[in-house]
């Protein structure tokens, strides 16, 4: 995981969620208005889908959950839907997440 610091971010290059919210306001803002009149016909769909790779995030995130309790176990539950789970086996490459499966 990385913390990027907030003002680097923001100036020298938005996070991947953030260029795609921007993005999909940007296109809302020159749609809407043909779309208003009935000129032409709109639809737009936008996702975000959490967690996903690279796990970078706002450094000003860090702190917003500390009373939370992991759960130790780290198997999914049996009735749990598949699209529920993953894994994650292209982190295995991660020099960080090999350092950490050794302890």
């Amino acid at each position: 995981m990385n913390a990027i610091p907030d003002h680097l971010g923001k100036r020298q290059r938005p996070l991947i969620d953030q260029q795609l919210a921007d993005r999909t306001v940007k296109t809302l803002r020159t749609s809407a208005p043909q779309a208003v009149s009935g000129t032409q016909p709109f639809f737009i769909a936008t996702g975000f889908y959490k967690p996903h790779l690279p796990f970078e995030f706002p450094e000003s995130f860090l702190g917003h959950n500390r009373d939370v309790e992991l759960h130790s176990n780290v198997y999914a539950p049996r009735e749990m839907p598949t699209i529920g789970w993953s894994p994650y086996m292209e982190l295995s490459s991660n020099v960080d997440i090999r350092k950490a499966s050794r302890k």
